[in-house]
């Protein structure tokens, strides 16, 4: 292991050295413990460094590789393009990709479209409803999609939609369909935004919190109104966010599956699924799973130059920082406005919604006594298998979160405080799952645990092998939480340390970790709101005796009262995320949506 040129123990670790003056050789220097240091014994920082490593290839490197092996093999093992060439020649796999490239474009721009201007407002002036916005964001961060589709379904389904009802009573339409279809592309990317604002949101509100004021009001002394300075100078240094924002949710949208699945919109998640379980052609999942994977990551390769960008609209300098809120007169209730409407329709329209249909004999029965009932509930909590669902959940999204807190702080400090040789394709190693749909890694991993000697662990068609796709899936959250926070700690704190005689170890353990607690705390909370409603790889790993919530969700929703019964696991599905995720900010002092970033 290379060590960190400016420590003391860099120096004791050198090889002896003969002075031309003296015969004798120069001692290698001594640690406190008086144990002799030397570069070629395997100390236990080392041995933890290699051991993250590895597992870091075993989550993430090995099923991606998998995927794109298996994309180029036929039925007898051989290396084949026919695959692929059965691809571009499928009119249904053509069409699917239009879908997905269509859906995910339209809920990148739109999410940034709205997402800016709430970040900013929330931020940095007086808009009206700011409490109101961050309750909205929290409610789409910590929900899964696919839960706001069931109840879209019963707002605006083409048939007895409330809102297709109301629209076409107020209007006089003489139809039985319409004028609104949730069953659509358009639709699709309806149910898509909301949770996609909520991760621009997340992403740009510390940016413009951080954004220091004398510019804007430089150009206020120059005499231009608030909107002028607004649009010619607040937002112009925020483009890189706003392009980081776009290009992650153009991925996270094209990783979804649950969704599309609902509506029986053919995506390429979809298609995936399809092929292994309905077709049984594991070749052809696999190559749906490379093109999704080239998409994603080609992406990807521009959200990260889209981050290398930012440094030209840097404005936090070794300077005094002044912050300040800007007044933005009668535009505040423009703001306001925009904040209450995607309140109403993206949290309190349809989680109300599913709360009343949870409690409902018949959906079209109405908020009458007669039509009230507890029986949903006691339905759902009767059944084994969707408690064994709600357990297997529970237990894989808090061991996975663990995991990948502890995994992804480990693997920051090793590109962060470290010399180690190959860390940059560390840092950019854990960067890719974010690019790579859930179905799409999933067959990776399937890959990974049957064709290797990784077999050998015997996890496949058991639950552990969700933990580990997980686990790869949302390492992206650990690591670059934990980075972020890292690099806001000095060198000087760990060279003290070690100094003094501390192990790097010691130093990682006592120095380290205290000052990103609050960070690592924040990874577990993202990580565990991801991997508890994981869908789109549960759709191809989970069996009979490996459910887990979000499928029994949907197994529900396609059976007898589905959706009444999906309705009421969709609120304790809800309800258990919001409470540890409350929890976790308690106990680690971060907030998703914090306060003080205005």
């Amino acid at each position: 292991m290379g060590t960190t040129p400016h420590t003391l123990t860099a120096v004791a670790e050198r090889p002896a050295v003969k002075h031309p003056k003296y015969r004798k050789t120069l001692k290698p220097f001594k640690s406190a413990g008086g144990r002799t240091t030397s570069r070629r014994r395997l100390n236990p920082t080392s041995g933890l460094f290699i051991l993250s490593i590895l597992l870091l290839l075993y989550f993430v490197a090995f099923p991606i590789a998998g995927m794109f092996v298996q994309s180029l093999r036929d039925t007898e093992g051989g290396l084949t393009l026919g695959n692929y060439a059965d691809f571009v020649t499928s009119e249904r796999l053509m069409r699917a990709t239009l879908n997905t490239i269509v859906v995910s474009v339209a809920t990148g721009v739109g999410s940034v479209l709205i997402a800016t201007p709430l970040a900013f407002g929330v931020a940095r002036t007086n808009m009206w409803g700011k409490g109101l916005v961050r309750f909205a964001v929290l409610v789409c961060f910590a929900s899964p999609p696919f839960l706001m589709t069931l109840a879209y379904i019963f707002i605006a389904g083409p048939n007895a939609g409330y809102l297709n009802v109301l629209l076409r009573s107020a209007f006089g339409l003489n139809t039985t369909e319409g004028p609104i279809d949730v069953f659509s592309l358009g639709g699709f990317v309806l149910l898509a935004v909301p949770h996609a604002v909520a991760l621009v949101f997340v992403m740009m509100l510390p940016a413009f919190g951080t954004m220091d004021a004398s510019l804007e009001e430089a150009s206020r002394i120059a005499g231009a109104g608030p909107l002028q300075t607004v649009w010619r100078i607040s937002l112009p240094t925020m483009r890189a966010a706003m392009m980081a924002g776009g290009l992650l949710t153009f991925s996270h949208a094209l990783a979804m599956y649950a969704t599309p699945q609902i509506l029986g919109i053919d995506v390429l998640t979809v298609s995936m699924r399809r092929s292994i379980l309905i077709d049984g052609d594991f070749g052809q999942a696999a190559t749906i799973a490379a093109v999704s994977a080239v998409l994603s990551m080609t992406v990807l390769y521009f959200y990260r130059r889209s981050v290398s960008a930012g440094m030209r609209y840097q404005t936090i300098t070794g300077k005094g920082l002044r912050i300040a809120s800007l007044d933005l007169r009668r535009g505040r209730h423009l703001l306001g406005s925009i904040g209450l409407l995607y309140a109403v329709f993206g949290a309190l329209m349809p989680y109300s919604l599913m709360i009343a249909i949870s409690f409902m004999k018949v959906p079209t029965g109405g908020l009458v006594a007669s039509n009230l009932t507890f029986a949903n509930y006691g339905t759902i909590l009767g059944d084994h298998t969707v408690r064994l669902a709600l357990y297997n959940s529970l237990i894989l999204g808090v061991g996975a979160a663990t995991v990948i807190a502890v995994l992804g702080f480990l693997l920051a400090y090793i590109v962060t405080k470290t010399e180690l040789r190959g860390r940059a394709w560390v840092d950019y190693l854990t960067v890719l799952p974010l690019g790579i749909a859930g179905t799409a890694f999933a067959v990776g991993v399937i890959v990974t645990n049957l064709e290797t000697s990784a077999r050998a662990l015997g996890l496949y068609a058991s639950v552990w092998i969700l933990l580990v796709a997980y686990i790869g899936r949302y390492i992206p959250f650990g690591m670059r939480t934990a980075q972020v926070a890292l690099l806001q700690v000095s060198r000087e704190l760990g060279e003290a340390s070690r100094v003094s005689g501390a192990s790097q170890l010691r130093t990682l353990w006592h120095i380290a970790l205290p000052l990103v607690r609050a960070g690592v705390s924040y990874a577990w909370i993202l990580a565990f709101v991801q991997a508890y409603a994981e869908v789109s790889a549960s759709a191809i790993l989970a069996g009979p005796t490996t459910q887990v919530s979000a499928i029994a969700l949907i197994g529900l929703w396609q059976g007898t009262d589905g959706l009444q019964c999906a309705s009421a696991l969709g609120v304790l599905m809800f309800l258990l995320t919001m409470s540890l995720v409350v929890l976790a900010q308690r106990l680690g002092g971060q907030s998703i949506v914090p306060r003080n970033a205005s």
